[in-house]
């Protein structure tokens, strides 16, 4: 028996509507027709039916104009709904899917989209109608220059080609339309474009080919399946190997050399080349280990020459370069994207033949026979077009030329199937990825799924006809068979390799063994840091560690220590801060005296063990030391290890995978055509929280089973409007299933790096090359992190933090301000590590909460924590550090929780208890508790039993959430406690606790470095205050924090001046002055010709020196609002308004041109100045009630408020009972007053933001609540407010002026808050 197989048809419904305006959400059809083309023949059948729109609000007379119909007449025609079901059983009956055709039909097909939807029928749209449109207006347009009309419209162009057509009648421009089409075909060389290309599977036993052209998901634009899909595939079919070639990445065969079923795994790429002027993929199948290593090189150097085809980046090879690399590779060559395709379509056969023999005479290739047919390609201005040749099959016709040129020059073919997915019914996922990566929307009009040998026999025999036999197809299978067997010799096994340390020649003299050398040149720059200790307990712990590193069962790691410390001395050569230290590396006294860490680790009893020894070697765990460095520094540090390293330095990659949100905007957009703006689209995904860290893409949209066992719902469970979108869209939920969690590009990791003296990409590891705006081009690695670090490469991780740029800076500037060096070194250590302990002001600012721009002391949560904590010494802020997280926080002990508890014994509250006395020698420095991960590692030594080797294990699977290891652990816990007499609360409560520590711990090492960097900080805001926020304010560049800090700042700030203009926050008689750069609408080009021309005397001085095109009126009319050019107005005049006005006269004078400001720069009054300073200043300190003018304004709009005579409460006012109410001058009194206990009703006057309704039910109760909230300014102040039982949101303008009055409490997102009783607009009073 045999099936038929019917491809290539393409089946159109020519489409026109008429609408009641231009918009497909607001407006509606009110009239369809259309004619079915069926396999190329034009159905005598035709649809028109009118139907009454929707909406008749949205009505366009307009349109209904066009359309020659009347409001009466529309009433009398049918509903939508009677409409729309007559078309889907009109359509039903041709029983095919639908390609919509017309004259500017993307227009006809948005409305019939919203239709459907409109009238939930949007199952059938899918149903009938493929995603791709045929549009005569783009043909049209592409060949406007030859059709030499006056313009492109449907009736002009009937008229140039002699074809009737009836004005206003739907039938008559369709029918037109498809003749003219026609002809526009003929013009373009679409000769066959209606194909019915059928054939038949041939019932026969065959073997399974090699599967040599598959791509998996790192074809990103256009493949979802991974590696291992491929290979399970292949296993469940018989099929004996497979091969991945995706488009310029070899990413693949990280996994294709690790299989681990039966299945044979072919190192492959799709090679880009260029030769001769014509691009054209090769594919690469490594069968040696040389091959293989060519194979990455040839993925790595296409790169540095990489072209852009519809926004994505493809690396383009030489042949040259292919042939140097080819040693071990056998290279396929496809059909439609092969050499000789544009070769055949333009019947150049000699020239396709000297191609093919080019290559066989430097390559060992293979012809590939593609076994899919190709009748169509993607033209970015007008769609899919058919190929001009016979029969519209461009692969039959390849094949053919192949299978024949094979034998006349005696290449050996393979048989392929090109698939870019293994299931059929995935060609509409393909589709949907593809549309949304290139930026042109094409995809494949053809389906590239897999198929197999009797299938990929069927259509070979169908292109190739009677020449092609059984016997000819199984010599094709054999080759394939041939080349899998011979990439089997391919054993890929890497060591474990260190960068190659460069030895001085003073050491090079003394010994050959390379080991001792390294162990001379740190000992070396040890003596030149000045950090050693005589001392018996350092020289102890020195040699601990040294046995560690250099005598270990596994690899001397003395190299890796010394590459840090080369970065290291060149960042802080850069005159940039490094960290203190980062992780666990904090507990290494070999790092310290080499000037990587800046802990002295025995000082600070800190551990090496958790950092490295003989069990976690043994174990797999290499040294691995985090660094931060100073952000600005970083490029600089990247620029040094490129230019040292050259190709063994490279970014680490990582993979972006697809969210939740992304898939159905993509989904919706591929089905339906219907973009990310669409109504009902931006609705559902607005209420899709992103997810979290670490929690599958599914998981997250379905719900999971943590670790602990606890449930966790998914969004589908918790939003009922995502839930009501699926199940009216089964199709959308199904393409969103499969594209959640692929990936769709690369990205650079924020901090890994790859540091090696090998060539990265020729043994290792494939590159790519990637564009850094700091540096240029710069290596990344095809391989993510996981990827690199099991091809045995060293991962350094080097993290740019902004904390130790303003620390630097504010270094700097101390030692310029006060003549204190910071840097200044005793015994090697500088002496901002070395800054007194218990400094009284920088703990009185903790217990004050006063740690905004502190480093890790700066959140709500931390500030919640500071006076129950009242850390007295950097001791108690490392145990801050660790215990103010998720994991001792979450963590039980007793009633409370580990971190509670550890307060309540500190304040004594309660005397410390142990779950166990076994505990006491382990807990008795953290009051009982757990707090560092080292305590909980010597709980599973000490009690438990484990060794360290395993602890650490174990720690890992913890901080990873490994649920079977972490079960396994607790189970032994409980039988060794239990042998130890323990009660079952307690173990229980271990459990947890050790349960709680996976959601996140700090190890010791860390806390200590990361709390020594949040003291140093403090110490400097204390101490150096000015120098701290001018460097806190140059290194911060989000706008709400600026503001935050320049609140906090108030009188200490002076605005931007014009007069005496800098580009940056700078100190001048005792204030922070902002720069020009400070100001809204003013760019980086303005702040450079003002900066560089200034300062200025006077407005002439300016006029004269500036260069007025790049500081325009609009540039003026910004620094006038923001009130940086009122040094340069005339002080004589004294009321402030007039002055600005003859300022702005004289300016547009002294510009001598036709120039002139907008007329709402001179309608202003003393309230809009103040709010226009507000918007535009982002130094802005002032409050509204601080200014004379406003306040009598205020004054004279309220005669009620009497004056008091104070800065703070300037009014009160009388009301009922004599009581009187005070009104404050601004926000932070309110924040004093409340701090003070005040519990009076007060009020105030301040600018309306923005307010928002909210209602519900009480828990407590059961009784309804209403609510709405506001946000206030008292100009650089927020405060929120809350009036309950109000029912309405309030729509006023922002920056009204408005009185308020209420009870002050604590703020929750502000440190203030107001139940309002009263607010009032100032004008209505």
């Amino acid at each position: 028996m045999s099936s038929i197989v019917s491809v290539g048809s393409v089946n159109y419904i020519w489409l026109d509507v008429e609408t009641t305006g231009l918009d497909s959400i607001k407006n509606d059809i009110i009239q369809l027709a259309c004619i079915p083309v069926i396999n190329g023949t034009e159905s005598k059948n035709s649809f028109n039916e009118f139907c009454q729109p929707i909406d008749w609000s949205s009505i366009d007379d307009e349109a209904l104009a066009v359309s020659s119909l009347t409001i009466e007449q529309l009433k009398t025609f049918q509903k939508a709904e009677n409409l729309v079901a007559k078309l889907v059983a009109f359509l039903k009956q041709f029983n095919v899917k639908f390609t919509i055709a017309g004259y500017n039909v993307s227009f006809d097909k948005d409305f019939l989209s919203s239709l459907f939807k409109k009238v939930n029928r949007e199952k059938d749209f899918f149903d009938l109608f493929s995603y791709d449109v045929r549009d005569t207006f783009k043909r049209a347009k592409k060949l406007k220059n030859q059709l030499n009309t006056q313009n492109l419209k449907l009736a002009t162009l009937a008229k140039h080609f002699d074809i009737e057509i009836n004005a206003h009648d739907a039938l008559s421009d369709i029918s037109a339309t498809i003749k003219i089409d026609k002809i526009l075909s003929d013009m373009l060389g679409e000769t066959e474009i209606l194909v019915n290309d059928n054939y038949s599977i041939i019932d026969i036993e065959l073997p399974e080919p090699a599967q040599l052209h598959c791509h998996s998901m790192f074809s990103y634009t256009d493949s979802v399946n991974s590696v291992k899909e491929w290979a399970e595939w292949c296993e469940n079919n018989a099929v004996p190997a497979f091969s991945i070639v995706d488009h310029g990445s070899c990413a693949s065969v990280f996994d294709m050399t690790r299989l681990t079923n039966k299945v044979i795994g072919i190192p492959g790429c799709g090679l880009f080349i260029e030769h001769n002027g014509v691009k054209f993929y090769l594919n690469a199948w490594a069968i040696s280990n040389q091959g293989y290593k060519n194979l990455i090189k040839l993925s790595s150097m296409g790169w540095s020459n990489r072209i852009e085809d519809s926004s994505i980046e493809m690396p383009l090879l030489t042949l040259e370069q292919v042939i140097e690399h080819s040693h071990g590779i056998i290279f396929g060559v496809p059909g439609v994207n092969g050499p000789i395709k544009q070769l055949l379509l333009n019947r150049q056969l000699i020239e396709a033949d000297n191609m093919l023999c080019d290559l066989k005479n430097a390559l060992d290739i293979r012809l590939e026979l593609a076994c899919i047919n190709v009748h169509r390609y993607f033209d970015s201005s007008i769609g899919f077009v058919g190929y001009n040749v016979d029969e519209g099959n461009i692969q039959k016709h390849i094949n053919n030329y192949y299978y024949d040129a094979s034998k006349r020059l005696n290449i050996d073919m393979v048989p392929v199937a090109d698939s870019h997915f293994i299931d059929k019914n995935d060609k509409i996922v393909q589709d949907c990825i593809s549309k949304n990566s290139y930026k042109d929307g094409r995809y494949f009009f053809e389906n590239r799924s897999q198929i197999k040998s009797k299938e990929m026999f069927s259509i070979l025999k169908h292109h190739l006809g009677d020449k092609f036999t059984k016997d000819s197809y199984l010599k094709m299978v054999a080759n394939t068979l041939k080349i899998a067997e011979a990439s089997t010799q391919i054993k890929i096994k890497h060591e474990y390799h260190l960068p190659k340390i460069e030895i001085p020649s003073i050491i090079l003299e003394k010994t050959s063994d390379y080991g001792t050398q390294c162990y001379y040149l740190a000992m070396q720059k040890i003596k030149e840091h000045g950090r050693w200790n005589d001392s018996k307990e350092y020289v102890d712990r020195f040699k601990k560690e040294i046995d560690v590193i250099m005598r270990n069962d596994r690899l001397n790691f003395l190299p890796y220590f010394l590459i840090y410390e080369d970065i290291c001395k060149f960042a802080r050569s850069s005159g940039f801060l490094q960290g203190i230290a980062r992780g666990s590396a904090g507990g290494s006294l070999l790092s310290y005296y080499l000037k990587i860490i800046h802990v002295d680790p025995v000082k600070a009893n800190l551990p090496f063990e958790r950092f490295l020894s003989h069990a976690r070697i043994r174990a797999g765990s290499f040294p691995d030391i985090d660094l931060d460095i100073a952000d600005r520094a970083r490029p600089l540090v990247m620029k040094y290890l490129k230019e040292k390293y050259n190709l063994g330095f490279a970014q680490i990659s990582t993979f972006n995978k697809m969210k939740t949100k992304n898939a159905i905007k993509d989904a919706m957009y591929a089905l339906y055509g219907r973009n990310r703006n669409d109504p009902e689209v931006k609705a559902v995904c607005d209420e899709i929280d992103d997810s979290p860290q670490g929690v599958d893409e599914y998981d997250f949209l379905y719900g999971y089973v943590d670790q602990e066992g606890i449930e966790h719902a998914g969004e589908i469970q918790k939003k009922q409007i995502l839930k009501n979108f699926f199940n009216q869209r089964p199709e959308v939920e199904s393409m969103v299933k499969k594209l959640i969690g692929s990936i769709r590009g690369w990205s650079r990791h924020a901090s890994a790096f790859v540091i090696s003296t090998l060539d990265l990409s020729y043994d290792r590891v494939p590159t790519m090359v990637m564009s850094d705006k700091e540096i240029g081009d710069i290596l990344v690695t095809q391989f993510d992190a996981t990827m690199v670090e099991k091809s045995g490469l060293v991962k350094a991780d080097i993290l740019g933090i902004k904390t130790l740029t303003t620390t630097s800076d504010a270094i700097e500037l101390i030692k310029k301000n006060h003549n204190v060096n910071l840097l200044q070194e005793e015994n090697g250590v500088p002496l901002i590590y070395r800054l007194p302990d218990k400094d009284q002001g920088v703990f009185s600012d903790f217990y004050n909460k006063d740690t905004d721009s502190s480093f890790q002391f700066n959140t709500e949560l931390i500030k919640g924590y500071a006076k129950e904590f009242a850390p007295l010494n950097r001791s108690d802020l490392a145990s801050m550090t660790a215990l103010c997280r998720p994991g001792a926080l979450d963590a039980p002990l007793y009633d409370t929780t580990a971190a509670q508890y550890y307060m309540d014994v500190r304040n004594g509250k309660i005397n410390v208890e142990y779950l166990h006395e076994d505990l006491k020698p382990i807990l008795k420095e953290s009051n009982g508790v757990f707090c560092y991960q080292e305590e909980v590692m010597k709980f599973l030594v000490d009690i438990v039993g484990y060794s360290w080797e395993e602890s650490d294990m174990i720690r890992s699977a913890i901080a990873k959430k490994k649920h079977e290891i972490i079960m396994n652990t607790f189970s032994r816990i409980r039988e060794a406690c239990l042998k130890r007499n323990w009660n079952h609360d307690a173990i229980e409560t271990v459990c947890q606790q050790i349960q709680a520590f996976s959601r996140y711990s700090f190890n010791k090492s860390h806390s200590y470095a990361y709390a020594e960097l949040g003291y140093i900080t403090l110490y400097l805001k204390h101490h150096f205050s000015l120098e701290w926020w001018c460097s806190v304010l140059n290194n911060e560049d989000k706008e709400d924090k600026v503001r935050k800090y320049i609140s906090y700042l108030g009188e200490k700030i002076s605005s931007p001046n014009l007069k005496n203009p800098t580009n940056k926050y700078t100190i001048v008689d005792g204030k922070i002055v902002a720069p020009i750069s400070a100001i809204k609408g003013i760019g980086p080009a303005v702040v450079n010709e003002i900066v560089n021309k200034g300062p200025f005397s006077s407005l002439e001085n300016f006029m004269q020196n500036i260069d007025h095109t790049k500081v325009n009126i609009g540039s003026m009319s910004a620094l006038i609002k923001a009130r940086a050019a009122d040094s340069l107005m005339d002080a004589s005049i004294s009321n402030y308004i007039d002055r600005r006005k003859t300022f702005m006269k004289k300016y547009t004078s002294l510009r001598k041109s036709k120039t002139k400001f907008k007329d709402d720069m001179y309608d202003i009054d003393s309230i809009s100045v103040f709010v226009q300073e507000k918007d535009y200043n982002l130094a802005f300190n002032k409050s509204l009630l601080s200014s004379p003018e406003i306040l009598n304004i205020v004054q004279n709009k309220w005669p009620g408020l009497k004056n008091t005579g104070r800065k703070a409460i300037p009014f009160y006012m009388q009301s009922g009972n004599n009581h009187e109410t005070y009104i404050l001058s601004n926000i932070k009194v309110a924040e004093g007053l409340l701090n003070k206990g005040y519990d009076t009703d007060i009020g105030m006057i301040l600018l309306f933001q923005s307010s928002s309704y909210k209602n519900g039910l009480s828990k407590k109760t059961g009784r309804p609540w209403h609510k709405v909230s506001f946000e206030l300014s008292d100009g650089y102040n927020i405060i929120e407010a809350v009036m309950w039982d109000a029912k309405k949101a309030f729509g006023w303008p922002k920056n009204t002026i408005v009185y308020i009055n209420g009870k002050l409490k604590p703020g929750w997102k502000t440190p203030v808050n107001i139940d309002i009783k009263e607010i009032t607009k100032i004008e209505k009073i």
